[in-house]
């Protein structure tokens, strides 16, 4: 899939983008996502609907979703922050071995700290579904493809 352009402008676009398709690897065609659309319908939306969450279920993952995204945020920010530091000083003409030792050491924690939200996280969410809806979460997250920040877009 390839993005649409920035805030729906045609800018020059062929007719072929204008429908919505764009070139692909090796110059196939193929649709382009849709602006705001997840990819494997792992939404919130299609979560609710695999899951059958019933309305006081989907308020509560929303609200548990919130929560977690914005911890998350957070923690990947100083992360960031972290990486750059320790990608400066590396590139000194002298760097200080140190420094170097104690931002990675840092790095490491801060991953680890990530690793723990995220299993707080889905204990949380497991905690309000039914032991069915939790072998079907299961089921979700086993059959997306690993990629940087695997797991269904539920959790």
């Amino acid at each position: 899939m390839c993005n649409p352009p920035v805030n729906g402008q045609n800018g020059g676009q062929n007719q072929w983008q204008q429908n919505g398709y764009c070139p692909g690897p090796k110059g196939s065609m193929q649709q382009m996502r849709k602006p705001g659309a997840r990819g494997m319908n792992f939404g919130a939306r299609a979560c609710q609907q695999q899951l059958k969450l019933d309305d006081r279920q989907s308020e509560q993952m929303a609200k548990l979703r919130k929560t977690h995204f914005e911890l998350m945020a957070a923690e990947r920010r100083e992360l960031t922050t972290l990486n750059r530091e320790l990608r400066t000083e590396s590139l000194k003409s002298s760097p200080d071995r140190r420094v170097i030792q104690r931002l990675s050491e840092r790095i490491g924690r801060k991953h680890a700290e990530l690793a723990r939200l995220k299993s707080r996280h889905i204990t949380e969410v497991g905690s309000i579904l039914s032991p069915s809806q939790r072998n079907e979460m299961q089921k979700m997250i086993e059959s997306r493809p690993m990629r940087g920040n695997c797991g269904a877009k539920c959790l």
